[in-house]
């Protein structure tokens, strides 16, 4: 093309951009400008929209940079991302606008809750319970594109004969196939596990996993949390082993890609502590930090300790690292003993100089503790009304469709 001058002159043509150019330089431009970006030209909306594209966006899309809140509107609960430097820059400011961003759902409409996320997809779980069945389904939400899918296939548990089962999730990715899996694990009354399914997303069924290991769901008067954590492309939860004389704590691991598992061990520091606790008054959670797996406790007896430790080569036991010892004074969380299954201690965040972001949540009282470890300072930040709830999952902005 070629533009004509105020003299009547040609000027040459205008230089044009390669397509693998334009491809590195859109790779570094955010999800919601991307979305505009579509529109400027059919050649532009080809390479956003191409998988190769998603995938190699996927890569240098900020890590650690988003969580998942929510808050009550009336009678309805709204979740959104937030970033996480809005925690503590400006967080009285933090507030959920009800608008198509957000995951809108009725506060007493069945259960709900956030399973987790893979590639800035967000897996949502509802259920419904009558006196003889549980119904359970999932949706895939993708809160950078808007994009929500409808619920999965129902998948039903007869609860008739044993009204006390219930279930614990987990949702991950599948590199080898490129398949987005949830998976249900069902457990009876005493513990033990009845059978284990798993659903991808697209499908319209679920299908069993068999080979099921034999453990004991850890079921506590304390704290444990439930859903499986996804890291180095396996999904992890915190079980008993049930072939030892006595209750031991481990993290029973299913690979997505061959979905068979195996067994992790505990830190050693973690079987002395709790050697003599009564399993049911467990406080103890596994997470991810700096995509390791990461595992929270406190030294119960004493109720002194807020401990986290880090297993630096995913399977390898002798790969435990402890990375936070720190007392609830310093955190500056005053709490009795009596009242400790009243608090709850998440750690969300561990960054490169050492720096721990957790969640303390005491009561209703929801706050977050920025602590700095070679100062031994700590930041308390505390949410007020404007947000209810942080879901323990990592999110990060993507292409990725649910559809």
């Amino acid at each position: 093309m070629t533009l004509p001058t105020l003299r009547g002159k040609k000027t040459q043509p205008l230089p044009t951009l390669c397509n693998e150019l334009i491809f590195e330089i859109l790779s570094w431009v955010p999800v919601k400008s991307l979305l505009i970006l579509r529109s400027v030209c059919k050649s532009w909306k080809a390479i956003i929209s191409n998988q190769s594209f998603i995938k190699f966006h996927l890569q240098r899309s900020p890590k650690d940079a988003y969580v998942i809140t929510a808050s009550k509107h009336g009678e309805y609960v709204a979740a959104q991302p937030c970033k996480m430097r809005s925690l503590f820059e400006n967080p009285t400011s933090i507030s959920i606008t009800v608008d198509n961003s957000c995951y809108l759902f009725k506060a007493d409409e069945h259960c709900f809750n956030f399973v987790g996320s893979a590639n800035g997809l967000v897996c949502s779980l509802g259920s419904a319970i009558t006196a003889s069945e549980r119904k359970i389904w999932v949706r895939f939400w993708n809160p950078a594109t808007r994009l929500l899918s409808k619920n999965s296939a129902c998948l039903l548990v007869d609860v008739t004969n044993d009204p006390f089962s219930y279930s614990m999730f987990g949702f991950g990715y599948d590199h080898l196939t490129n398949t987005y899996k949830v998976i249900v694990i069902c457990y009876d009354g005493e513990g033990k596990i009845t059978w284990v399914k798993v659903h991808n997303m697209g499908d319209t069924f679920w299908r069993d996993i068999h080979n099921f290991p034999d453990f004991l769901a850890a079921r506590t008067n304390g704290q444990v949390r439930r859903d499986g954590i996804y890291v180095s492309n396996n999904l992890n939860w915190i079980a008993v082993s049930n072939s030892n004389s006595y209750k031991q704590s481990v993290i029973v691991s299913l690979d997505l890609v061959e979905e068979s598992f195996t067994q992790l061990s505990m830190p050693c520091a973690f079987d002395e502590v709790y050697l003599e606790v009564p399993f049911e008054e467990l406080y103890i959670f596994l997470g991810v930090l700096m995509d390791y797996l990461c595992v929270s406790y406190d030294d119960f007896y004493k109720g002194t300790n807020f401990i986290v430790w880090q297993m630096k080569e995913f399977g390898v036991q002798k790969s435990w690292t402890k990375v936070l010892n720190i007392s609830y004074y310093d955190l500056k969380v005053d709490c009795e003993l009596n009242e400790r299954h009243l608090l709850s201690l998440f750690p969300m965040r561990m960054y490169k100089n050492g720096d721990f972001l957790i969640t303390l949540l005491y009561y209703d009282d929801l706050q977050a503790v920025m602590y700095n470890q070679r100062d031994k300072k700590v930041e308390l930040v505390k949410f007020y009304n404007s947000i209810q709830w942080i879901f323990e999952i990592d999110y990060i902005e993507s292409l990725v469709s649910p559809l």
